[in-house]
């Protein structure tokens, strides 16, 4: 086994959505701060994000705001909710693990 895949929460989404998850490979997430950035997490963003829109071609300023905006909302979507049951979910409350993580 090379590792495990959990595809409970995997869905289809607009373009972008998904690219919060660059956040998981820049910091940790902590009881006490909900984040904490790597030290160099500066430097490897902007190396992702070169070579993300070096990999995507001629990429307006517009579409860079969307595609922040887009990653901002896919964060908020994964994070900003938590399961009751198996299938429903309900939006985080003030204090809550996630929430300090959406905030750092």
């Amino acid at each position: 086994i090379i590792g495990i895949c959990d595809w409970k929460d995997t869905t289809i989404g607009p373009f972008g959505t998904s690219l919060g998850v660059l956040e998981t490979l820049l910091g940790i997430r902590t009881r006490e701060d909900g984040w904490r950035y790597h030290v160099n997490q500066g430097e490897l963003r902007d190396l992702f994000w070169k070579a993300f829109y070096s990999a995507m071609g001629p990429v307006s300023p517009e579409q860079m705001d969307r595609i922040e905006d887009a990653r901002l909302v896919g964060m908020f979507l994964h994070n900003g909710f938590v399961y009751v049951n198996a299938e429903d979910q309900i939006p985080i409350s003030e204090g809550s693990f996630n929430l300090k993580y959406l905030e750092a």
